[in-house]
């Protein structure tokens, strides 16, 4: 049976194209890997499916029923869920108000408290460990990415689309998460969406490639190589380019110079980036590699009107 048939789909923002003609099958129990540059309407296509965005051209069809109307709620009524990639969550609420929220436990209109015994059995299925009574403003960005995984798994859907599900999780908790999705979930159909063309090929049953918001390519994932996808998403054959080894010459002109910067998880750091120049950052989830607080601002630790700051996030 065909979990979700796409017919000529095709969507569009204030007269600017973003999707265009994509007609796909995505069969119930498989797991459909979606990939893509930036840009190339994974996210969109993802937000279609789980009633988000409306198509502006064609139809599509969910478990063999007309997707008319289409909503979050309708989704949702008919087994779809998608797991944003953009954090969707009550700063001020626990993990597990979050996770099971409008999905509580009630009897006759009242709740009756359970999320936490509830989450106690989604985490072990999962293989994460949250503390069920934190508040979700008190956590990394690695575990309320986990919170997103959690929200998907929780509504029982038959399809749920993962929206880069993996984009700060630890190796470990990436390996549990693909286990999960490689035994389809209790039975459910994932779509898979993810930059990680390794993750790709180790889950997917299929492999679709969007480019500019066209498809080019469906094809079985064990008939695919990395070069094979590189190439179609960026439509060239020649898809790996010598970088010059050739030292830099010369005094080369500055791009980015940052002095004394510090937040809740860096202290006092300092970079320098010339023209040219390419700069690893490496470190554990945490060690401020990447944004692990959205609500906090940077600022130089001297005292004065240019102090560098950036803006909270609402998140």
């Amino acid at each position: 049976m065909v979990a979700i048939r796409a017919t000529d789909l095709g969507v569009s923002f204030g007269g600017v194209s973003v999707l265009r003609g994509i007609t796909l099958d995505i069969a119930e129990g498989e797991i459909h890997g979606l990939v893509g540059e930036n840009g190339a309407g994974k996210s969109t296509l993802g937000k279609v499916l789980g009633g988000y965005y409306q198509a502006t051209t064609g139809g599509m069809e969910v478990f063999g029923q007309p997707a008319t109307p289409w909503n979050p709620r309708a989704a949702l009524a008919r087994g779809v869920t998608l797991m944003h990639q953009e954090l969707q969550q009550v700063p001020a609420l626990t993990v597990a108000q979050n996770v099971f929220l409008v999905i509580e436990d009630k009897r006759f209109g009242i709740l009756r408290n359970t999320e936490k015994q509830r989450l106690a059995g989604l985490m072990a299925a999962s293989g994460f460990d949250l503390d069920p009574d934190a508040v979700a403003s008190s956590l990394s960005i690695a575990d309320r990415q986990k919170i997103e995984i959690l929200r998907a798994l929780a509504r029982d859907a038959k399809l749920i689309v993962m929206d880069e599900p993996t984009s700060s999780q630890a190796k470990d908790e990436v390996a549990h998460l693909h286990d999960r999705v490689r035994a389809r979930a209790d039975g459910r159909t994932v779509i898979y969406v993810s930059h990680f063309l390794d993750d790709i090929l180790a889950v997917s049953d299929r492999v679709t490639v969007l480019r500019h918001g066209d498809r080019v390519l469906t094809a079985l994932a064990a008939t695919l190589t990395k070069g094979d996808i590189m190439s179609a998403i960026l439509g060239d054959s020649n898809t790996e380019k010598p970088f010059s080894n050739n030292p830099l010459s010369g005094d080369p002109a500055m791009a980015l110079e940052m002095s004394g910067l510090i937040n809740a998880t860096l202290r006092n750091v300092s970079l320098t980036l010339r023209t040219g120049e390419i700069v690893g950052l490496i470190g554990l989830v945490g060690s401020g590699t990447q944004r692990d607080c959205p609500c906090h601002h940077w600022r130089r630790p001297q005292h004065g009107h240019d102090s560098l700051r950036r803006a909270s996030c609402n998140a």
